[in-house]
């Protein structure tokens, strides 16, 4: 169940179709406020996770220039 609620490759209604569907959860307002809210986060730690990766990367180009000057 929490992968369905953290992945973000599904929109909040698919993820409301298969909690109701797979594990038979009522999705009132609240629930699919709060799933909406999931995909949020699970945006952002893929956004974060990107630019810690770019950042990772220019910092290894960096100290690659310095060893060859």
């Amino acid at each position: 169940m929490l992968i369905t609620l953290l992945s973000s490759r599904m929109t909040p209604k698919k993820k409301e179709t298969i909690l109701e569907g797979t594990y038979k959860i009522p999705m009132s307002y609240e629930l699919k406020e709060a799933t909406a809210k999931l995909c949020n986060l699970s945006d952002l730690v893929e956004e974060r996770g990107i630019d810690q990766g770019v950042e990772l990367k220019l910092i290894q180009q960096v100290l690659k220039k310095r060893k060859k000057s």
